[in-house]
């Protein structure tokens, strides 16, 4: 009847076996084993484990079909008293189920060692939940990888963003992080840059030297020289998320189907690495709006080239200056000077009542020729 019964669960007979020959329930009589391991799985189904779930947990500490029902949930009521809710509770057993058998001190231990490290609640329990493992960690080793941090230039604040994000870090030692910094100053960052990177995006933590690598390759292939994606990284470390990375290229590719050149790309997109951010329907957009607002397709290009940022401009702020601008009769003045489409809509409604001779173009000249022109006093 037991073993019947676990096969249909999906245990395999070497599995049974190991389960049958551990103390204590190598003690059992066969129909007390299989009250108990059917009291367990019914329990475990109730918190949302598969039989896939049940045969990792049964199979990895076997001692835990002898504990009454009672006891897991009093193991289990010591995290959720620290706040963290059941159902992550039973999520942290699945990934390490060395969990339902720690004592309440070990995880207080642990509790107290991110306290005095700065963490809140909320953050410690954020890293237990992602990490299990880290429950089971020396405190000493906490301290130290923490330590590493903080002695490399990194900010509390900073630390403590990179451990919550990717707390698999706090498990690595010295070498391994050693190892990580090198590979972060091959692809050719300095410290300064390493930091704010790594603060932005810390799964540069969990990346290989090869996928560090394959993230600028593509873009080397596509023109770009390191010392353009370094900038690149400096500015959007986001960049480097798999969601940007991935869409780089059909982005490039759309800039050169809006009739720019391969030259023309790599140098707006220096100038303005935000544009790799936005979305292919979001840079045609604005595109377009330029051309609706009575601009040739070359005359846009060559604004955008000039003044890359306005690829991404608010377009209901470009809107109200193109209204206004055409109702002045200073189109053709923008076309010469897109510049001037980045100064605030506030400074040109300020200025615009006081313009004299319909000499529109002071709109644009600096506060301090303004001001003189007018005979504005400085306040």
């Amino acid at each position: 009847m037991l073993e019947e019964y676990m096969l249909s669960i999906g245990y395999n007979k070497d599995q049974i076996k190991l389960i049958e020959n551990s103390y204590p329930l190598s003690t059992y009589t066969e129909s007390s084993l299989l009250f108990a391991i059917k009291n367990t799985i019914n329990f475990l189904h109730r918190n949302t484990f598969s039989n896939e779930d049940i045969i990792y947990l049964t199979t990895t500490i076997p001692q835990i079909i002898a504990n009454s029902i009672e006891n897991i949930k009093t193991k289990i009521d010591v995290l959720f008293n620290k706040g963290i809710s059941k159902i992550d509770v039973f999520q942290m057993i699945k990934k390490y189920p060395y969990v339902i058998e720690m004592s309440s001190q070990r995880i207080n231990n642990k509790y107290i060692v991110f306290e005095e490290l700065g963490f809140s609640k909320n953050a410690i329990n954020n890293i237990f939940i992602n990490n299990p493992e880290i429950l089971n960690i020396d405190p000493a080793s906490i301290k130290n990888c923490y330590q590493y941090f903080k002695d490399y230039g990194y900010r509390q604040y900073e630390i403590h963003n990179i451990f919550e994000v990717v707390p698999v870090i706090i498990t690595y030692s010295n070498k391994r992080l050693d190892n990580k910094f090198n590979t972060f100053k091959e692809l050719g960052l300095k410290k300064d840059d390493i930091i704010k990177t790594t603060y932005y995006l810390p799964d540069l933590f969990i990346y290989s030297h090869e996928e560090i690598d394959d993230m600028s390759k593509s873009l080397e292939e596509y023109g770009y020289s390191k010392e353009n994606i370094i900038n690149i990284i400096k500015k959007i470390p986001m960049i480097l998320k798999p969601y940007y990375l991935d869409a780089i290229m059909s982005k490039l590719n759309n800039l050169e189907n809006l009739d720019f050149t391969k030259e023309d790309v790599i140098n707006i997109t220096v100038r303005n690495p935000y544009i790799l951010l936005y979305s292919i329907e979001n840079i045609n957009d604005n595109f377009s709006n330029y051309v609706d607002n009575g601009f040739y397709h070359k005359e846009v290009c060559k604004m955008i080239i000039d003044n890359p940022i306005l690829l991404g401009y608010n377009k209901q702020n470009i809107n109200y200056k193109f209204k206004l601008f055409k109702k002045l009769n200073i189109l053709d003045y923008i076309k010469e000077h897109s510049e001037v489409l980045l100064i605030s809509s506030d400074i040109i409604e300020s200025r615009k009542d006081l313009i004299k001779d319909n000499c529109w173009t002071d709109l644009f000249i600096s506060n301090s020729k303004f001001n003189k022109k007018y005979n504005i006093k400085e306040k």
